[in-house]
């Protein structure tokens, strides 16, 4: 059997294919891991497409065959289960089917994106960081830089985040995407955080100094 992912451009759904390359019936076990930011809760539907059977028929001299198109059936309703690998700490399709000689079937996953940080998380990070400073009255070299990179980071993540929708770029450039939006949000969290600790240090000099 052969398996894959086929990405998706309209919403976000994960589809997973598993493809009967032989010309006997054959069952086909399917267990593919989602995305570990997706829990059941984010699942909208579930769905499953069969491609028809495919079918040979004579073409020019005896002996040539083509494979006739196939013939999708309608989408139908799936029950396949979402499980939980404890082990992995990530949640998969776990399914079996009995295909067709040359059968393809796709099992849709339909889920909110969740792969977006909130516009209202990075304001909040932003002004934030304002008010350290703003407390901190007179700003050193070090807090003054980590505050520009800081706001360099959360407006990177913004326009990233504008341009690499799923509409514009497909399911698995977004979820790229959101992984390195991710890591600069981290960073930028870690330099508020040095911030702190300078304005903490800073005061205390000023204590020892009196």
């Amino acid at each position: 059997m052969v398996y894959g992912p086929i990405d998706a451009h309209a919403a976000v759904v994960i589809k997973i294919r598993a493809v009967n390359p032989l010309e006997t019936e054959t069952a086909a076990p399917i267990r593919y891991p989602l995305p570990k930011e997706v829990a059941p809760q984010d699942i909208v539907a579930k769905r499953i497409k069969f491609s028809g059977q495919r079918e040979y028929h004579l073409v020019g001299g005896a002996g040539d065959k083509e494979p006739a198109a196939a013939e999708p059936r309608a989408p139908q309703e799936a029950d396949f289960k979402i499980k939980y690998d404890k082990k992995n700490g990530y949640y998969y399709v776990d399914h079996e089917v009995l295909l067709g000689p040359r059968q393809i079937v796709t099992l849709e996953v339909e889920v909110k994106d969740v792969w977006n940080i909130p516009p209202e998380q990075i304001e909040t990070l932003r002004t934030e960081v304002d008010a350290l400073l703003a407390q901190g009255g007179e700003m050193n070299e070090t807090a003054a830089a980590l505050k520009e990179e800081i706001g360099k980071a959360l407006d990177q993540i913004v326009k990233s985040q504008e341009q690499t929708t799923v509409a514009k770029v497909g399911v698995e450039q977004h979820i790229n995407s959101y992984g390195k939006n991710r890591e600069m949000l981290q960073q930028a969290q870690m330099d508020k955080k040095m911030i702190q600790n300078l304005l903490k240090k800073a005061k205390g000099k000023k204590g020892e100094g009196r």
